[in-house]
């Protein structure tokens, strides 16, 4: 079976990811019949604009970065089915959700004693306008701050560094520094949405070409090893491998610190 890949940009050629360019992208893979899945998209503002279009087209999605927690799960103020149309699942992330983010941030900032508050992403300053992130203000909105007195910042992110992952990735650290210089933390998330989805595609034999067969297979991930770790896919399109990275920040420095599980 020969499979072509085919890169969509979802940004329209502006800043950032458009609603507009993202419901397009989504359209043209609904609208070829040999579109067999779907990487995308990392913000999940975009993946909001997609999912209903690929779901309704029963097309596998596979985000390697979209964290909103009613992508997959009920909250008090949404639920997925607005995302599902089909009524269907077809949705999987690779990242921990904003839930788990919270969780680790609340979790920090007790055990810093000294925390004064856990904000939100969106009372961070805009992405590409801090310059305390140093090389990384492509992920920056994805943060949790913990903000301590003494003038510290402690920020979270969903990815894992590309030197902390497992010593299976170096292989692909090492190509994707060959070919587009230094990864990026969401680099290994956007190839292991890639790997998912080809060896859902090997897992389903002949039916490799039917949506419906593709989708089951991604659903039923199980123990999957991987360059971000070893994880499952749960009944709700989420990952179990619920890793959050930890960020000190003071003096317009950034420092790795450590990685920290979601649950206790």
């Amino acid at each position: 079976m020969r499979i072509e890949a085919i890169y969509l940009d979802d940004t329209g050629s502006g800043p950032r990811w458009s609603p507009v360019a993202s419901a397009a992208n989504a359209r043209r893979a609904a609208e070829d019949s040999r579109a067999i899945g779907y990487i995308g998209e990392l913000d999940s503002g975009a993946t909001r604009f997609s999912l209903p279009i690929t779901n309704q087209a029963g097309i596998a999605q596979i985000s390697p970065g979209a964290t909103a927690v009613d992508l997959t799960r009920a909250t008090a103020s949404s639920d997925p089915d607005r995302y599902r149309p089909s009524d269907e699942q077809t949705f999987v992330r690779l990242t921990p959700d904003e839930e788990d983010e919270r969780r680790a941030a609340g979790r920090l900032a007790a055990e810093l004693g000294g925390a004064e508050r856990v904000s939100t992403a969106a009372q961070l300053p805009a992405a590409g306008t801090q310059p305390i992130i140093g090389p990384y203000p492509f992920y920056y909105r994805f943060a949790r701050v913990c903000r301590r007195l003494d003038g510290t910042l402690y920020v979270t992110s969903p990815f894992r560094e590309p030197f902390n992952l497992l010593p299976g990735a170096r292989s692909f650290n090492r190509a994707f520094r060959e070919r587009f210089g230094q990864p990026l933390p969401p680099a290994a998330y956007g190839y292991e949405a890639m790997a998912l989805l080809l060896d859902a595609i090997r897992r389903a034999g002949d039916a490799g070409d039917e949506r419906g067969a593709v989708i089951d297979r991604v659903l039923s991930t199980t123990d999957r090893e991987s360059v971000i770790g070893e994880y499952s896919i749960d009944a709700n399109g989420d990952t179990t491998l619920e890793v959050i990275t930890i960020y000190s920040i003071k003096d317009c420095r950034r420092r790795f610190g450590r990685e920290l599980p979601a649950s206790a």
